[in-house]
């Protein structure tokens, strides 16, 4: 019977791939020669971004002096995914309410949900020390993988109770060792938004895009949340993807923004804004060695990148690619994000470098 049941797994499987296949043909997508904003940033990341398999591109740089923004077939009004930066956006939720005494981050998550006998804490959950596997595991959730990639669409489509049975089930393993778990920081959004007796999509409305007036910033969280004219991503192979908005998973990367409202939440971080509910270093300072040179604080890591400390967080759903750099030590940062699954990692980090070395360079 096992044997079977193996087998008729793998004939599924390689069904789904070779219709994959079929579907996600290639089609032309060029990145977009339509510039806006600062000329002198758009030239740049038109530099930085040619053959990459990118189209449009919205960037926000930070200095100092100001914030200057800058686009390719997009501007800083142009709303897109944030994906994975939600994560730092989902610990300072629970960092506010440590503030607020509502828990303890060494609280164990489950003292808010229903987690039966696993023990890891909040903190393990928001800096990826949990033991919890990356996604949720089974064959359920393999077939709901691959139904999305091949309709372009969204794989995450649990409610809470689904979300925190998979939790709940899931075998642990290295505890106390960072291992990336989108799984974990969905399980710490749903218990912060538990302690607090509100939904996770009440919760970060109010307590951060409300407090940070980040009025383009939204979590839709189901499909229908969106309006019928949301914009859409892009395929690797070009094809229009469906939105992700993640539903219970949403506070590891159901995000929408602006590169004008992310650049007000990185000036928040930057200048230590009252209006985060706490310091921020609470959030960007490192906490755990996350190896390979890295350390992890809330959320938040920090590497060493052309020989300075870079605090950073990226992300990527099924039609984009975003990240947030910042010097904390030269007060600059970049956030870059693109319509396309093509990273824009090194480029967001090679505007961060030229952007510092002129920032300091200035100030000698």
């Amino acid at each position: 019977m096992r044997l079977r049941s193996l087998t008729m797994t793998a004939v599924a499987a390689g069904l789904a791939t070779v219709v994959a296949g079929w579907i996600a043909m290639p089609s032309a997508l060029h990145l977009s020669d339509a510039r806006t904003g600062d000329p002198a940033i758009a030239d740049r990341l038109a530099g930085l971004a040619s053959g990459q398999g990118h189209h449009e591109l919205s960037a926000a740089v930070i200095t100092p002096e100001g914030t200057r923004f800058a686009g390719l077939g997009a501007d800083e009004r142009t709303e897109m995914e944030i994906g994975s930066i939600t994560k730092t956006m989902t610990s300072l939720l629970l960092a506010q309410a440590a503030e607020d005494e509502v828990l303890r981050v060494d609280d164990p998550a489950g003292e808010y949900l229903d987690l039966g006998a696993q023990t890891f804490t909040l903190e393990d959950l928001a800096t990826h020390r949990s033991g919890l596997p990356r996604l949720e595991p089974g064959f359920r959730s393999f077939l709901a993988g691959y139904w999305a990639q091949l309709r372009a669409g969204d794989p995450y489509t649990n409610d809470v109770d689904q979300l925190v049975t998979a939790a709940r089930e899931a075998g642990v393993s290295d505890v106390g060792t960072v291992s990336y778990s989108n799984l974990g920081v969905s399980t710490l959004g749903q218990a912060v938004a538990a302690a607090r007796g509100e939904t996770y999509r009440e919760l970060v409305e109010h307590d951060v895009f409300d407090a940070l007036e980040m009025g383009e910033t939204s979590l839709p969280e189901t499909p229908e949340n969106l309006a019928d004219d949301a914009p859409r991503g892009h395929t690797a192979s070009g094809r229009t993807a469906q939105p992700w908005t993640l539903h219970a998973e949403a506070p590891a990367g159901g995000v929408r923004s602006t590169a004008s409202d992310m650049a007000r939440y990185a000036e928040a971080l930057m200048a230590d804004d009252p209006a985060l509910g706490v310091p921020a270093a609470t959030l960007l300072d490192p906490r755990f060695d996350a190896g390979d040179g890295e350390s992890i604080g809330l959320a938040w890591f920090t590497s060493e990148f052309d020989g300075r400390q870079v605090t950073w967080h990226n992300g990527g759903t099924g039609g984009y690619s975003s990240m947030l750099a910042i010097d904390r030590e030269a007060g600059t940062a970049v956030y870059l994000v693109g319509d396309t699954t093509a990273s824009v990692d090194a480029i967001a980090l090679e505007l961060l470098s030229e952007t510092t070395a002129a920032a300091t360079e200035g100030s000698e």
